[in-house]
């Protein structure tokens, strides 16, 4: 009876420090539609564009930032090759080819913090039969100061899009993985932007704000 109420105490902890941690939380649906995640406030747009095999393609990043933790989110459309490819391929290629997405940008990341000191990867495992496929990574970043970090990521790849979700925190690791938890579980992505009111085609029309 006692470890039963010891569990359940420790699981109301665990429960009541998650809360706080995603406290100020809200949705952000992106402009397009095509995908919403709740994160700490309003984030910062930008993008930028970068030279592949296939010619230029612009990137969007959405940065959110709560305290000294960062949470980024990098869209990055395929180019039609790839587009086709994985849409048309059989289930060897489609894993192929997202396969390529989710190790190119680990390693992208570990090659960025590398020169922040120590870099040990604890956790990167992919998932091929989800809905969309998707790969996870977790970094921990011993700092040449002496300090701790750690680095969450979340990889999904769509049929015309591929997403970055990656959180830089200086949090505990336990207050981290309950961040990373709320964040990654909540991003939803939608194949095709929800179909426009007769409301919206007319304020697009006129130019006036939307209320």
């Amino acid at each position: 009876m006692r470890r039963l109420f010891v569990a359940a105490v420790m699981a109301f902890s665990l429960a009541a420090t998650g809360w706080a941690q995603t406290e100020g939380f809200k949705t952000y649906k992106s402009a397009d539609g095509r995908f919403e995640v709740s994160g700490p406030g309003d984030p910062m747009k930008s993008t930028r564009t970068i030279q592949s095999e296939a010619g230029p393609i612009e990137l969007e990043n959405y940065e959110f930032f709560q305290n000294s933790d960062k949470y980024l989110i990098t869209v990055s459309p395929l180019s039609r090759d790839v587009a086709d490819g994985y849409r048309n391929g059989s289930a060897e290629t489609r894993k192929e080819i997202a396969g390529g997405f989710f190790s190119g940008v680990s390693k992208g990341i570990l090659k960025s913090v590398e020169k922040a000191g120590n870099c040990k990867v604890t956790k990167s495992e992919s998932e091929f039969a989800a809905s969309p496929p998707f790969s996870v990574l977790e970094i921990e970043v011993s700092g040449r100061d002496g300090s701790t970090s750690y680095i969450f990521g979340k990889f999904l790849f769509t049929g015309d899009r591929a997403y970055s979700l990656v959180i830089f925190s200086k949090s505990p690791h336990e207050e981290g993985t309950l961040k990373s938890a709320a964040f990654f579980d909540s991003f939803r992505v939608f194949q095709s932007p929800p179909a426009k009111t007769t409301k919206d085609s007319v304020q697009e029309k006129s130019g006036l704000p939307r209320t």
